[in-house]
C-alpha cells in the first residue's frame, strides 16, 4: 500500500478512530504497531458491545450482526481460513460475552445469547456459512472441500469420522443451492466428485 493511498485510511483510523480502517492498515503490513492497534480497536469495540447487549440497548438480532462484523475483522487480522474456523472465532466472542454475563442480566437477554450458542445454531450458522464459501469459490480445491464438510458433519453428528449419512444433508442442501449460472463449474464438478465417492462408501 502505497503512503498516498493509505492517507484516507490513516485519516480514518487515527482521527475517526475507525476499526475497519485499522484492520486494512494492519493487514499485509510488517509494522507490529499496526497489528497491535488493530487487535485492541476490535476488542475495544467487542467489550462496547458486550456492555450494549447486557444493558439491553441492542437487540439480540443487531448484536448478531455487530458480533460477525467484528469475527470478520478478527479474522481477517489472523489470517483464518475456511468457514468452519471462522465460525469458531464467532462462537469464541459468544462464549466471551457469555463470560461476563452481569447477576442482573434479563432473562430474555441470557436464553436468546444461549440459543445462539446452542449446537443446533452452531451447524445452523456452519451449513450457511459453507454454502456461501463453497458458491464464492473458496472451496475448489477438493481437499479443501472435504476438510470443510468432514467438520461440519463430524460435528452435526457427534462423532469423527462422520458416518456417510451424516454428509447427505450437506450435500443436499449444497446442491440445492446451485446457482444457474454456467460459470460454476468448478464447484459442480467438485460437488459432484465429493457426492459420487459418498455413494460408494454407502455401498
Amino acid at each position: 500500500m502505497s503512503a498516498v493511498s493509505s492517507l484516507p485510511l490513516l485519516f480514518k483510523a487515527h482521527v475517526l478512530g475507525s476499526t475497519s480502517a485499522k484492520v486494512a492498515l494492519a493487514i499485509g503490513n510488517h509494522s507490529g504497531s499496526r497489528l497491535v492497534d488493530a487487535f485492541s480497536a476490535v476488542r475495544n469495540r467487542e467489550n462496547a458491545l458486550t456492555k450494549q447487549y447486557w444493558t439491553g440497548r441492542i437487540s439480540p438480532c443487531q448484536f448478531q450482526i455487530s458480533a460477525a462484523r467484528l469475527t470478520e475483522y478478527r479474522n481477517r487480522l489472523l489470517e483464518t481460513n475456511g468457514p468452519w474456523n471462522k465460525g469458531e472465532t464467532f462462537d469464541g466472542l459468544l462464549s466471551r460475552v457469555s463470560n461476563r454475563q452481569p447477576f442482573n442480566a434479563s432473562s430474555s437477554a441470557v436464553d436468546a445469547l444461549h440459543a445462539m450458542m446452542s449446537p443446533m445454531h452452531r451447524v445452523v450458522r456452519g451449513k450457511e456459512a459453507l454454502v456461501t464459501a463453497f458458491w464464492a469459490g473458496e472451496l475448489n480445491d477438493f481437499a479443501t472441500f472435504h476438510r470443510e464438510v468432514d467438520q461440519l458433519a463430524s460435528y452435526q453428528a457427534q462423532c469423527s469420522p462422520p458416518t456417510w449419512l451424516a454428509y447427505q444433508p450437506i450435500l443436499n442442501l449444497l446442491a440445492m443451492h446451485t446457482p444457474a449460472d454456467s460459470n460454476f463449474n468448478v464447484q459442480a464438478k467438485v460437488l459432484k466428485t465429493f457426492t459420487e465417492k459418498l455413494r460408494g462408501m454407502s455401498q
